[in-house]
């Protein structure tokens, strides 16, 4: 796998002028996805411009996507947890095995300071420990826990 793109009508993005469809080297494969929120049943909400963007980034910044050099960089501001479910072309049917094998059913990336995982169901689980992966930039702050944390550790330091 080598990019994850977001935008709008199909017939629009994949060309021969996409930005990014010209650099795939192997053998390409295109699925597509529909992006839902996690909300009460019933009429469902339309999925965000943010919403798109942080799945997006998760899968990028996780799985390493070669072809995604901007959201591989930095973690997201926020947490984030994507759950990946697979459909046969009737759009209703799931699929028995995910498309690509790499392609993890869930990513949860909980903060920049407490460890994320990608889980393939069926057993399999990458984590990631904080803060090895996590390098954040001046942009990222800590969370509220950490940032509390840190005071009181600060405190009972100066105390001594």
């Amino acid at each position: 796998m080598q990019y994850i793109g977001i935008g709008g009508a199909v017939h629009t993005r994949m060309t021969h002028d996409h930005h990014k469809l010209r650099e795939v080297t192997r053998e390409r494969a295109i699925w597509l996805g529909d992006i839902a929120t996690a909300e009460p049943s019933g009429k469902r909400l339309k999925a965000t411009k943010t919403t798109l963007d942080y799945a997006e980034w998760v899968h990028a910044r996780f799985m390493q996507l070669p072809l995604n050099e901007k959201k591989t960089k930095k973690l997201p501001s926020r947490s984030v947890t994507v759950l990946n479910r697979w459909f046969k072309t009737d759009y209703e049917t799931l699929r028995k095995n995910r498309p690509h094998p790499d392609w993890p059913d869930l990513i949860d990336y909980p903060d920049h300071d407490m460890p994320a995982r990608m889980i393939w169901f069926g057993g399999r689980q990458q984590y990631f420990h904080a803060p090895d992966y996590a390098r954040p930039e001046p942009a990222v702050l800590p969370s509220k826990r950490v940032r509390v944390s840190i005071e009181v550790a600060e405190q009972e330091a100066s105390e001594d």
